[in-house]
């Protein structure tokens, strides 16, 4: 896919010169494949060398693993990704996350100034349109050099001014792009900018580059600095936080991160700021679409582009599995102050679970739902509205704890255990809302009645105002059946009308 742009006119011996944009997704390891280039500029011919056409090869970068190294998506559609390394440098180690059933970690601290090398690195690139050459591609890994657009070069802003065909391309795979500008007098080479700044040193003495290292040495900049001990540049990582101790620390309020991973569950993993717990979680009072279902894949892809790497803001809800040690939180975009819980339900990935009550949003929540099946977007797409629910007379006959009753509907004889809709009843210490937690068996206790706090009074409550009364049931949802729990009719119940 070749669009011509314009003709430079003949000089001298020259002849005209026919100037094009291409656009590429691809590898730039380009043999036997189709792709879309795009020229930037001609060089003028000199003394004996003729004129040179000069193309950009453009990837999506994905992420930034260290100072070094980086993935780049070399197929947005394909989601075809390579391990990027930095020609001849090498940045400071970084610590690994240690496996509970595997070997150890073969990093398992940092080295220092490996965390703010990668994060000069991911924060000047991440989201960005980067071209490259590789030298040695082995597999999926790649050795080369890296270039930078021009400063002025964001893709949200260069994706206005191409033609329709390829804008969607690009700006997708710099979606919520990070704005960062780049020193001049480096050529654009994230190589020497890197060594000006003292984040990488040579692996052997480049000439060319040396000079810069140098440099940077004298001015103490990056690693080379000696305003504090190497030893303040070493994080302190908890891998493996109690949820409790996470929830206490962390719970309802607002705290930085750095989104490490999105795992094929969309469980997604985190770096929380600055005492570095890392922490698994999943988003708060949303159902998202699972990955062998239908837009299980792209609402992974969506998340990808919109997170990973990025700067967000995460509030700690509640505690979903204990043992798997996974929370639920809500995840606010940093620089585009988006809750992309409500994204996601906005877009038809997710709906809305039935307990809402003490989620952050709920009501903006609510209503990305009703948009969503109003425009019929994606697990929509064959959305019926429910016809108001009917009210039926029933009276009750038991109270089971401080949610459930059994009641007999008018004219019926058959007795039926139903809920209260969107409430909890208090629970022993350590009971998981629902059973244990997603795909969990749930925790059984044996406490007593009397035991539980506030269980007796909810269930006298109940029991004093409902028992043998004539009440008005109106059926709001069934609550799906999961491990040896059955199915659940959740109700609302009216009494005195």
């Amino acid at each position: 896919m070749v669009s011509e742009d314009y003709a430079q006119d003949a000089r001298d011996k020259f002849p005209e010169k026919k100037c094009v944009s291409v656009f590429v997704g691809q590898d730039s390891c380009l043999i036997g494949k189709k792709v879309t280039l795009s020229e930037d500029y001609v060089q003028e011919a000199q003394d004996n060398f003729p004129e040179k056409k000069c193309v950009s090869v453009f990837v999506g970068q994905e992420q930034v693993n260290s100072g070094d190294s980086i993935t780049l998506i070399t197929d947005p559609k394909l989601r075809t990704e390579v391990t990027f390394l930095f020609t001849n440098v090498q940045a400071p180690k970084i610590a690994r996350r240690p496996r509970a059933d595997g070997p150890p970690s073969a990093q398992p601290e940092d080295e220092p100034y490996a965390w703010e090398a990668r994060e000069f690195l991911r924060k000047l690139i991440i989201g960005k349109i980067v071209w490259y050459t590789a030298e040695k591609p082995e597999g999926n890994r790649y050795y080369g050099t890296l270039f930078y657009p021009n400063q002025d070069d964001d893709i949200t802003k260069r994706s206005c001014g191409i033609r329709r065909k390829s804008r969607k391309a690009i700006a997708t795979m710099a979606h919520c792009s990070i704005q960062t500008k780049v020193r001049k007098g480096v050529n654009d080479d994230i190589t020497k900018l890197l060594i000006s700044e003292g984040w990488v040193s040579l692996r052997s003495k480049n000439p060319d580059l040396l000079d810069l290292e140098n440099k940077a040495k004298e001015a103490g900049k990056g690693k080379y600095s000696t305003r504090d001990e190497p030893s303040a540049h070493v994080r302190s990582i908890n891998w493996d936080p109690e949820p409790k101790q996470v929830l206490d620390k962390f719970g309802k309020r607002i705290v930085k991160a750095v989104i490490d991973n999105i795992n094929p569950g969309l469980t997604m993993r985190a770096f929380l700021l600055p005492d570095h717990y890392y922490v698994a979680f999943c988003l708060s009072g949303i159902k998202i679409v699972r990955e062998n279902e239908e837009y299980g894949r792209e609402v992974r892809q969506y998340l990808e582009e919109r997170i990973l790497q990025r700067d967000v803001n995460v509030i700690i809800e509640s505690v979903q599995n204990e043992k798997n040690r996974i929370m639920n939180a809500t995840l606010i975009h940093e620089g585009q102050k988006m809750n992309i819980g409500e994204l996601l339900v906005r877009e038809g990935f997710a709906s809305c679970n039935t307990l809402l009550q003490g989620v952050y949003d709920e009501k903006k929540l609510r209503e990305a739902e009703k948009l969503a099946q109003s425009e019929r977007k994606r697990r929509w797409t064959n959305y019926t509205p429910k016809k108001p629910p009917k009210e039926r007379a029933a009276v009750v006959l038991e109270i089971i704890n401080g949610d459930g009753l059994v009641i007999k509907y008018v004219g019926d004889t058959k007795e039926e255990k139903v809920f209260l809709s969107s409430i909890k009843p208090p629970r022993p210490d350590g009971a998981a809302a629902g059973g244990g937690g997603e795909g969990k068996a749930p925790v059984v206790r044996s406490k007593p009645l009397y035991d539980v706090p506030w269980l007796y009074e909810a269930r006298e409550f109940l029991r004093t105002r409902l028992i043998g009364k004539k009440v008005m049931v109106s059926e709001d949802y069934a609550q799906d059946a999961r491990d040896k729990f059955p199915e659940k009719k959740c109700v609302s119940v009216f009494v005195g009308q």
